[in-house]
């Protein structure tokens, strides 16, 4: 551990402290606010291997094989080229791993013991790339990424309606706002004990569009901080791929079918 946070000091992420938790070394490590690529274990792990002139494994993901679409995307604002999704069918028997749920609490995040949810919060931390789940069963028709329309309003995962401007990008059924893209899910659409489907969105949005929405309205998540600092557009699908992956081991998902609307960006020059 000592080799560790010297190591990590060394390449500019000191550690703040060290604690013992149920087995585990848990470190607090200061991440500078412009490095939003090590704001995960992979992102970090990136890193060390760099200075260690070592090899960083593969990521242990299966590689999904994609179908039509089960339900019309439409990416209707240029902020979100990508938009990886996937539709599953949920087991009966849920729950979320006891080793998972003590990871999450390690990470200063409160597992809810429904696996979309916490499924989606570990894949955050362990590679850094946001993803979400909305209950299948509660979006009327396409699912559409669009600017919001002036004064319209969603009610946040948090419970707060929020009246939105013609600068925010949203996620939208066809009846209306479900989701503020890349800040915060919509209450209509969350995932709950009763859930038996699910959509999965693992998307890349515009840094600025979202770092501009979260200021606009004082509402800063864990995902806007890391898409407001450049999510890596290829990411999304195998985020996509990891999410599905634990909803099968987990809670007895059945893959329904996985597409993707747009494409990886080209990088900017």
């Amino acid at each position: 551990t000592k080799d560790l946070c010297e190591l990590l000091a060394s390449l500019g992420f000191p550690v703040d402290a060290v604690e013992e938790s149920d087995g585990s070394t848990v470190l607090d490590v200061d991440v500078t606010a412009n490095r939003g690529d090590v704001l995960s274990h992979r992102g970090l792990a990136r890193d060390i291997a760099a200075r260690l002139a070592a090899d960083l494994s593969p990521l242990p993901v299966k590689v999904l094989t994609e179908g039509a679409p089960l339900r019309p995307v439409r990416l209707e604002s240029e902020a979100c080229p990508l938009y990886a999704t996937a539709i599953l069918d949920l087991g009966k028997a849920q729950g979320t791993p006891a080793e998972i749920q003590a990871f999450l609490g390690h990470m200063g995040s409160n597992a809810k013991d429904l696996p979309p949810v916490d499924a989606s919060n570990e894949i955050l931390h362990r590679i850094g790339h946001p993803t979400h789940a909305f209950d299948a069963d509660t979006l009327h028709g396409a699912l559409i990424v669009r600017w919001a329309r002036e004064g319209e309003k969603v009610v946040t995962l948090d419970e707060v309606e929020r009246t939105l401007t013609a600068q925010d990008l949203v996620i939208a059924d066809e009846k209306g706002a479900i989701a503020m893209a890349g800040v915060m899910g919509g209450n209509s659409t969350k995932v709950t004990a009763s859930t038996r489907r699910v959509l999965l969105e693992s998307a890349y949005f515009d840094p600025r569009t979202i770092r501009a929405t979260a200021q606009r309205h004082n509402l800063h998540t864990d995902a806007s901080y890391r898409y407001g600092r450049g999510a890596d557009p290829a990411m999304a699908p195998v985020a996509r791929d990891m999410l599905v992956q634990r909803l099968e081991d987990w809670a007895g998902g059945r893959l329904v079918g996985a597409w993707t609307a747009g494409a990886v960006p080209p990088p900017d020059k």
